[in-house]
């Protein structure tokens, strides 16, 4: 399976900002991490693994960005400016530039 890391600057937040990306191709299905939560929980909780099927075949695409802050999902001025990165980031043409 196709596993990519990735922590880039984000011009939205105005700070690194880590992700992975887990796939060859394939729907993108964004997975965003619980309350509290670090981008690669999905993966430690053992979802990637119930997925790879789907993601090995070629058929989805994972992409676990990391959250803004620690309340991010009860802060709604978080909320807007992680809405306002995951916007802009991945980049979805498809074509392995995931800069943000």
């Amino acid at each position: 399976m196709k596993v990519e890391y990735f922590k880039e600057y984000s011009v939205n937040l105005s700070r690194d900002m880590e992700f992975k990306v887990f796939g060859h191709s394939g729907r993108l299905v964004l997975v965003f991490p619980s309350q509290d939560g670090r981008f690669y929980d999905y993966e430690n909780n053992g979802m990637v693994e119930a997925a790879s099927d789907f993601i090995n075949s070629g058929k989805i695409q994972l992409f676990h960005p990391g959250s803004h802050s620690q309340n991010h999902t009860t802060n709604s001025k978080n909320q807007a400016t992680s809405l306002n990165y995951i916007g802009g980031c991945p980049n979805t043409d498809y074509t392995g530039d995931y800069s943000c």
